[in-house]
């Protein structure tokens, strides 16, 4: 019966002096031992450091916001546009931060008409326009609730474009339900909030 050193190829070589070289046999333990390590993710896939973030890219500034996270979606892009599909939900009121936060230049919007509720520890929704391209802007309409500990929505707009927030209902347990500030240096830019 052949011995599964020599199988292996040779894992244990013998010397002119009939000693073992340990040497060599760690050094080739070693690399079957990488070479098995490498080779188990690509048969079986890597499973390892995966991202399940619900707000992903879907093409260009465009974002689509799936599935249940309990983690805070971070977008930023200029002229982001994030949406909500259906059933999609983002709660970090066990943990800490907001649930959804969109900032860059230009326009930016975030709908939720299809989705479930927006809750977070610190806001429901934190939306910053910056004022990098011309008429930054906010746009917000959600039909579900948007709720966080100290503040439902804050959109902060450092452009001169509009502001326009229409949502059913923003609730903050200790602080305010939206806070909507246009903030660029000509103290300029429509600013509507609309609560059904």
């Amino acid at each position: 019966m052949v011995s599964l050193s020599r199988r292996l190829g040779g894992l244990r070589q013998e010397t002119a002096s009939g000693k073992s070289t340990r040497a060599h046999s760690l050094s080739f333990q070693k690399k079957l031992m990488l070479s098995t390590a490498l080779s188990v993710p690509a048969v079986f896939g890597y499973g390892g450091n995966r991202a399940y973030a619900t707000c992903a890219n879907t093409g260009g500034s465009t974002y689509l916001c799936s599935g249940v996270e309990t983690v805070t979606q971070t977008v930023t892009a200029n002229n982001a546009a994030v949406t909500m599909a259906p059933g999609a939900s983002v709660d970090t009121s066990a943990g800490m931060g907001s649930a959804i936060i969109i900032t860059g230049d230009g326009a930016l919007s975030f709908t939720n008409t299809d989705g479930g509720p927006v809750r977070g520890d610190l806001r429901g929704l934190d939306i910053q326009a910056g004022n990098g391209l011309p008429a930054a802007s906010i746009y917000v309409q959600t039909t579900q609730d948007v709720t966080g500990r100290i503040g439902g929505i804050s959109a902060v707009n450092a452009g001169i474009g509009a502001t326009t927030i229409d949502v059913a209902g923003a609730s903050g347990t200790v602080g305010t339900g939206i806070v909507a500030r246009v903030t660029n240096a000509a103290n300029t830019g429509d600013l509507s909030v609309t609560a059904t």
